[in-house]
């Protein structure tokens, strides 16, 4: 029988403690159902936490928000989600910088807003997402050349 789990953490430390107690709960929940060998407890995919590097992050912000303007720059709150950037810039201990572009009408955000319901935003990876095309790809291709330029300058 294979079972998966997605592990999801702010920090290291905790990590190691989170997986080190759910190994010790598979090992004694098969030792107590009289399993006749220890379960085979095999990690798949790793992503270490996302740690933006502070002064690639203030840098972009600063340009962003130049181009964007304040209403459209927002500084994202920790999440639980999972990426593979660490695991690209890490080996080479590049400074590096993970950025949302937002999809969502500005009516339709405001009102969600407004409600205190911004979980109903249909996010990417749901069969709902559906991103304004123009305002999302003209948004996405600045916000990429500005960063690109200021670092290839």
């Amino acid at each position: 029988n294979t079972s998966t789990l997605s592990v999801r953490t702010y920090s290291e430390e905790t990590r190691k403690r989170v997986l080190d107690v759910i190994y010790d709960i598979i090992k004694s929940e098969c030792k107590s159902a009289g399993a006749p060998q220890e379960p085979l407890i095999e990690p798949t995919t790793e992503f270490p936490l996302t740690d933006n590097a502070k002064e690639v992050s203030d840098t972009v912000f600063a340009l962003f928000h130049d181009h964007f303007g304040a209403s459209r720059t927002k500084v994202q709150e920790k999440l639980a989600g999972s990426e593979d950037i660490s695991n690209l810039a890490r080996p080479n201990k590049t400074p590096y910088l993970y950025w949302f572009l937002g999809a969502t009408d500005h009516e339709t955000y405001d009102e969600a807003k407004k409600s205190g319901h911004m979980e109903l935003i249909p996010r990417n990876h749901s069969g709902k997402f559906a991103p304004v095309i123009e305002l999302t790809m003209t948004t996405g291709v600045q916000a990429l050349a500005l960063a690109a330029l200021y670092y290839l300058a």
